[in-house]
């Protein structure tokens, strides 16, 4: 029988930007399939309803089987015991210490952040973890049980163009304004830009999704690729508590359009020409003046070189390994 893996992808709204988790089931749904495996992806709400519920655990009750998730939100379903077999995890993860000092602002946030060191310590066998970037791996190293596989298995993102762009005319910051990280991130951004009276094209949903005018910066809302990504944008990304991949940063870059970000927003992004980085945000007009002024002398390069790391074969033994089939 070949063996499966089922993923439980969150339902979510059609938007023009990709969300991240989604991206990473298509990538290691497609690092699957060339593996030999069966894959099969099963859209689920946060919040289960007990039909939900009965239709995952049915077809995690197959002795071939392990569930692949994207959340930690989502790990209730894998402390119910399915007769006397665990259920066999791979976590698609994001830094848990990253996580768990960034859950500090909320009491929500912070409850979350202490479930997820639960499940740290309970699941020691049978479970597998993989990061986007050696970085977030590291940064999980003191609390990840011995028994615990982990890997760096980042995005599969192509790049699109390797392009070429001169003379810089706008400004771009893209996020969904329903999550308040975003909202910091912009009012942090939007009050540097008015020190030295530059315009931000802003795009996304929440309170950016309709189109208005506020001071120098125009809030445009969803929108087509096609009016997100233009030859002559500079996309601003501030990214402060950052853990993962930013979607911000790579489908700009990925595109061959430059970007300006953090540290934090560069996270597991390899070589990159049109990536400039400054952890400053207050002297970031400064910066960006450079970087027009760059581009007005000479085409600024976009490149796009991949990721740092991809232990994909032995991901797959361990894989194999888990689900108790002796195949090679």
């Amino acid at each position: 029988m070949v063996p499966t893996i089922i993923f439980l992808r969150p339902k979510q709204k059609e938007e023009s930007i990709k969300n991240g988790q989604n991206q990473r089931v298509e990538t290691l749904s497609k690092a699957f399939k060339e593996f030999g495996f069966s894959v099969q992806i099963v859209e689920v709400t946060r919040f289960p309803r007990p039909k939900e519920y009965r239709l995952i655990s049915g077809r995690l009750a197959n002795p071939n089987s392990a569930l692949a998730i994207t959340s930690f939100i989502l790990l209730p379903w894998c402390l119910t015991p399915l007769g006397s077999q665990r259920i066999k995890v791979i976590d698609m993860m994001d830094s848990l210490i990253r996580t768990r000092e960034y859950s500090q602002r909320s009491i929500h946030k912070w409850v979350i952040g202490r479930f997820e060191l639960l499940i740290s310590v309970l699941f020691r066998n049978d479970h597998i973890r993989t990061y986007i970037s050696e970085y977030d791996r590291d940064s999980d190293k003191n609390i990840t049980p011995k028994k615990i596989k982990t890997f760096v298995i980042p995005n599969d993102i192509p790049m699109n163009i390797y392009g070429k762009t001169s003379n810089l005319n706008r400004l771009v910051f893209v996020g969904d304004l329903n999550y308040s990280e975003n909202k910091i991130m912009l009012a942090e951004l939007c009050a540097t830009l008015d020190t030295a009276n530059m315009k931000l094209d802003i795009y996304g949903a929440g309170d950016s999704s309709t189109h208005h005018v506020s001071g120098n910066h125009i809030f445009h809302g969803l929108c087509e690729d096609e009016e997100l990504y233009q030859s002559g944008d500079l996309h601003l990304a501030p990214v402060r508590n950052m853990h993962g991949l930013s979607s911000k940063v790579f489908q700009a870059i990925t595109r061959g359009i430059p970007v300006l970000t953090t540290k934090n927003g560069a996270n597991g992004i390899n070589e990159c020409s049109g990536l400039h980085i400054e952890n400053e945000i207050m002297i970031w007009p400064e910066v960006i003046r450079e970087i027009i002024h760059e581009s007005q002398n000479s085409s600024l390069e976009v490149r796009w070189n991949g990721f740092k790391c991809d232990q994909r074969e032995m991901f797959k033994l361990a894989v194999i390994k888990l689900l108790g089939n002796q195949r090679g």
